[in-house]
């Protein structure tokens, strides 16, 4: 009795964190060299499943003087929503520059999402 109290607990501890949605986030510095004026080079512009691990890369145009300071995202129906969050510049400068905005998620369901990129 007491040895299957001991694995029904492990296995639901196990199940619990294999079915667990992980997320992470990462945006790289500003980068000048990619032209932040050209709405071709911008949004979102790479989505790879590799398993259970879907993993989007997306750009943005920021101010030179702002960044990138956090990623989440919201899933409803078949629409996964990327958000951002950047600072406002007090002092804007008239450079304009491109961010890179990585999205990693683990353990949501595999399907054909509608994605949006927006920033909050």
């Amino acid at each position: 009795m007491r040895f299957a109290i001991i694995l029904f607990l492990a296995m639901f501890a196990f199940g619990c964190q294999s079915n667990e949605k992980q997320f992470q986030f990462s945006a790289m510095p500003c980068n000048e060299s990619i032209n932040a004026y050209d709405a071709s080079g911008l949004g979102i512009k790479n989505i790879e499943w590799q398993g259970s691990e879907l993993q989007i890369k997306s750009y943005v145009s920021i101010n030179c003087a702002e960044q990138v300071t956090a990623g989440d995202y919201e899933i409803s129906d078949n629409k996964l929503i990327l958000k951002y969050s950047k600072t406002d510049c007090e002092i804007c400068t008239t450079c304009m520059c491109v961010s890179e905005l990585d999205y990693e998620f683990k353990g949501i369901e595999k399907k054909d999402y509608e994605f949006e990129l927006r920033k909050e």
